[in-house]
């Protein structure tokens, strides 16, 4: 099983008109690894997976003006996540921490479901 975070289309905000944001939904695979600083994403929208059908608005090429940030979080025992946006779309990542303040250790994704917002404009 390939290792990663892949995003499939939530929802577009706001729904009428054109949009400004994009709500993601982190699907996980395989084993998060410590000390690599985190599991790099991509988050160009040419990577999504559209299960809605919605097709994917907007091709920025570059980070937007407003970075993209963790919109929900709800792993289990208590495991958070934190963004930090990288210098282009595909290479920002995600660092898994646990109750206790440590970076999460090796071993599977924690089930549950982590949602980013990333702007459009």
């Amino acid at each position: 099983m390939a290792n990663g975070i892949t995003f499939q289309v939530l929802k577009y905000e706001p729904s009428i008109g054109a949009p400004d944001d994009v709500l993601l939904k982190a699907v996980m695979t395989g084993d998060y690894a410590t000390a690599q600083g985190g599991t790099v994403i991509n988050l160009n929208p040419s990577a999504f997976a559209d299960p809605n059908g919605v097709g994917v608005l907007g091709e920025p090429l570059n980070p937007p003006v407003t970075p993209p940030s963790i919109e929900s979080c709800q792993l289990a025992n208590g495991v958070y996540a934190e963004l930090t946006p990288g210098t282009t779309l595909v290479n920002s990542t995600i660092t898994l921490w646990d109750s206790e303040g440590s970076e999460f250790g090796n071993a599977a994704y924690p089930v549950g479901t982590l949602v980013v917002k990333l702007p459009l404009r």
